[in-house]
């Protein structure tokens, strides 16, 4: 259904946004924790492994997509990505969903049929990674994934990324 195929998007990009734990973090998110900070909305949470209170500004296109999820009259314990009934879905649930959009994709479309497959946690990876590609300071990176050592980061990403060597042209 469209609504199933939103909440996989939505979810993709929350994760990949927001670079957290989908199955106990990104899932449990309702409208109660966006608050002001300094005068603008961020997304305020304890992430549920580390204990770390982390705040996410919500702009640009995570600003977007969340005020979009949420409407123009929240439901203050509804979750962010919830079921055409409101209620939260389960990650084993969701993940399935994900699952069935991507063999969707790969008997659709010629040039995917062989993707290969992925679930919402190799978002988190993808989006460190990318960020990191794209020159961000590791610290930042460290910080939105709310890792304590920067070396947790370092191995995130590295063991995301693979580049191709160049040979030795001496």
């Amino acid at each position: 259904s469209n609504a199933s195929r939103r909440a996989v998007r939505l979810m993709m990009e929350l994760v990949y946004r927001t670079l957290q734990r989908p199955e106990v973090d990104v899932l449990s998110w309702t409208p109660a924790n966006i608050i002001r900070k300094a005068g603008r909305p961020v997304l305020h949470f304890r992430q549920s492994k580390t204990g770390r209170l982390i705040d996410i500004a919500l702009e640009g296109r995570l600003g977007e997509i969340v005020t979009a999820a949420v409407g123009e009259v929240p439901v203050l314990h509804q979750p962010i990505v919830h079921t055409l009934k409101g209620t939260r879905y389960t990650y084993d649930g969701i993940s399935a969903m994900l699952k069935q959009a991507q063999d969707r994709v790969r008997e659709t479309v010629p040039a995917l049929k062989n993707m290969p497959s992925f679930g919402f946690r190799d978002l988190k990876g993808k989006g460190a990674t990318d960020l990191w590609l794209n020159d961000h300071p590791i610290e930042r990176i460290q910080l939105l994934c709310g890792h304590k050592q920067k070396t947790t980061t370092e191995k995130y990403i590295k063991a995301r990324w693979s580049e191709t060597a160049t040979p030795n042209q001496v």
